[in-house]
Order: C-alpha cells, then structure tokens, then sequence
C-alpha cells in the first residue's frame, strides 16, 4: 500500500466528504429564483421599452431612409416579442420557438440591444446607445441566472414542441412506379 501526502488526503476528503450543510443548496436555489422573478419583470418593462424607442425613432428621425425605418420596425416588433414571450404562452411560443427558454430569451434581448446601437432620435445618437446597453446588460445577466436553474415547465414545453415537430421520414416510393405519372 503506498502512503499518500496531506495534501492527496485532503484533497480526498474535500471531494468525498457530506457538504457542510444540507440547506446550502436549497438557500441557493432560493436565492436564484428570486433574482429571476426579478429578472422577469424588468424584461417585461425591457420589451415596451424597445417598442417605444423604436417607434420613437422612426417617427423622430431627421433622416428617413430605408436601413433607419427597418431598424425601427424590427426593434419595434422584437420588443413586443420579448413582452410576450415572458408571459409563457404556449400558443405563442409555438409560433416563436427561440423564446420558449430563459437563455434563449436572454439571447435575444441582448441581440436587440445590439440593434438598438444603430438608430438615433431626431439627431442623438446616445439613446440608441443607452437602449441598446441597457438591453445588452439585462440580456447577459438575465442569460447568467438562467442558466443556473433551468425551469421544469420550460423543459417540459421544448420537449413538447420538439416531439410535435419532429421530421417524419418520406414515404418511400417503390421502384417500379413511374416518377411521372401521365402522358408525355
């Protein structure tokens, strides 16, 4: 039997040892939940936000071209995606499947934020900025704490979604059958 030094049998009885208490885990997971109710509202207040500036955007612009009008219609309809995909409902995030998780929701309030950076009010620029990081820095903290607890029901509606939209195979056509069927 070979003799191990103190620091291998601390290192043994660091991994192997009962967690100093049981409840840990459990504040933890306390603690995360409310943070993501937190979370939850502000991207609630978030989506509004992003339709208001970009409508606000459009209709104060100095300048009226095409790329300034898309911006604000896309930022104007993902915002209100955001405030509707954080009320859970199943019908809509049947129609908009990359809001169906709280890291995905994440991930796309931080792509918003980022398209917020190219629209101006009037001739200002700093609102665009001031939008679009405010979203980007809810977006990345909202992405870390959800992927610390990830929802059963959330789970439970991607599992759901992927078996009502698995590929089914094609039929297979036997070879003796004609492609065309008809005259030529």
């Amino acid at each position: 039997m070979s003799e191990l030094s103190t620091t291998e049998l601390q290192q043994q009885n660091v991994v192997h040892s009962a967690p100093a208490d049981p409840m840990e885990h459990v504040i933890h997971q306390d603690c995360v939940n409310r943070v993501l109710v937190v979370f939850r509202w502000i991207c609630l207040a978030s989506g509004p936000l992003l339709t208001l500036f970009g409508i606000f955007s459009y209709t104060w612009s100095s300048i009226l071209s095409l790329s300034s009008f898309l911006l604000s219609l896309y930022v104007t309809v993902f915002g209100a995606l955001i405030f509707f995909g954080e009320f859970k409902w199943k019908r809509f995030l049947k129609a908009f499947p990359f809001l169906m998780t709280r890291p995905s929701r994440a991930l796309f309030i931080i792509f918003c934020g980022t398209l917020c950076f190219g629209l101006k009010i009037g001739k200002l620029s700093w609102p665009g900025y001031v939008v679009g990081l405010w979203c980007m820095i809810v977006g990345l903290l909202y992405f870390f704490f959800s992927m610390m607890r990830m929802d059963q029901k959330e789970e439970i509606m991607k599992r759901e979604f992927e078996q009502a939209h698995r590929q089914k195979p094609p039929p297979k056509q036997n070879d003796d059958e004609p492609l065309f069927q008809g005259e030529i």
